[in-house]
């Protein structure tokens, strides 16, 4: 199966900072599920305000 022909989920994050590579724990903590599930995901960079 191709990624091409699933919805990906999209996690906004802020983007490395602090030698992080993102220096939010709940995006870190929801990024190593993904990876752990095996769910195929796409990183976005984003602001907080702009978020849902």
């Amino acid at each position: 199966m191709k990624y091409e022909d699933i919805e990906l989920i999209t996690l906004g994050v802020f983007g490395p900072a602090f030698g992080l590579p993102d220096p939010s724990p709940f995006v870190a903590k929801i990024e190593v599920q993904l990876k752990m599930a095996g769910t195929p995901y796409c990183k976005q960079s984003s602001a907080p305000m702009n978020g849902p």
